[in-house]
């Protein structure tokens, strides 16, 4: 929590809604200006254990203040008749960050919603709760989507056959040095004639900078399995058994 990068409006709430003490308050009006906490020594004539002692504190209530503010933020748009721990909570990664100690609450989903890969694709990222780690903590979460899942969030969307481009097979080829490029979102869909046929394939940024894995190992009886996924990102086909086949279901 670097203190300085509050803007001039947030410097202001904090300092109404902290409480701080007057030498707490000393010790953040001078962070608020980029003083190390060596300066701050010099300059208030406190000892170096005083002024780490009076930042714990000035963190611990910023945290706590910038919590409730997040939380009001949310509440103010939160869909109607959701108030149980499932329901997810949407913020910027600015937002996230002024609170990096929050503890996440369990089952509840935190989405990143400027999360960037690339300069030219932003792509959203979720986080699921334990009720034991801070938000900051959490690994992001990968979410794969059944048929089922896909026929509900379409009718939703009000898609319908005439939303859904060509199917695209997606074989060998692709590879690192020549990946399969997304020319719009859709879904990648890993498709099985039997349980006994896997596939796993590697999902890139459009930067090829970060992926995931999508895969289906043996032993798990579907048909078929599916990821949605944005324009611009990649797909390298790594390996699959003679039962399984790769496409790509583009929105149109």
């Amino acid at each position: 929590m670097k203190i300085s990068r509050f803007t001039t409006d947030e410097i202001s709430m904090l300092k109404e809604k902290c409480n701080f003490s007057e030498t707490e308050l000393r010790c953040f009006e001078l962070k608020a200006k980029d003083y190390t906490n060596t300066q701050i020594t010099f300059e208030l004539g406190m000892s170096s254990s005083s002024v780490a002692i009076a930042m714990r504190r000035i963190r611990e209530k910023i945290t706590f203040v910038m919590e409730r503010h997040i939380q009001e933020m949310h509440s103010s748009t939160q869909p109607e008749g959701c108030n149980g721990s499932g329901c997810p909570v949407y913020h910027t990664m600015q937002e996230w960050a002024r609170i990096p100690d929050s503890l996440s609450i369990r089952g509840r989903m935190y989405i990143y919603g400027d999360y960037r890969t690339d300069e030219d694709v932003s792509v959203p990222r979720i986080k699921i709760g334990d009720g034991i780690t801070p938000i900051s903590a959490l690994p992001f979460a990968t979410m794969s989507i059944t048929n089922s899942d896909m026929e509900r969030w379409d009718g939703r969307s009000e898609l319908d056959g005439n939303n859904l481009g060509d199917v695209m097979w997606i074989d060998s080829s692709a590879t690192i040095d020549k990946p399969f490029t997304f020319h719009t979102d859709g879904y990648i869909v890993l498709v099985f004639k039997s349980s006994k046929d896997h596939a796993q394939v590697n999902i890139h940024s459009a930067s090829m900078k970060s992926f995931f894995i999508f895969e289906k190992p043996t032993d798990i009886n579907i048909h078929s399995k599916e990821v949605f996924v944005r324009k611009g990102m990649k797909c390298v086909h790594v390996s699959s058994s003679d039962g399984a086949k790769i496409k790509f279901v583009p929105l149109v």
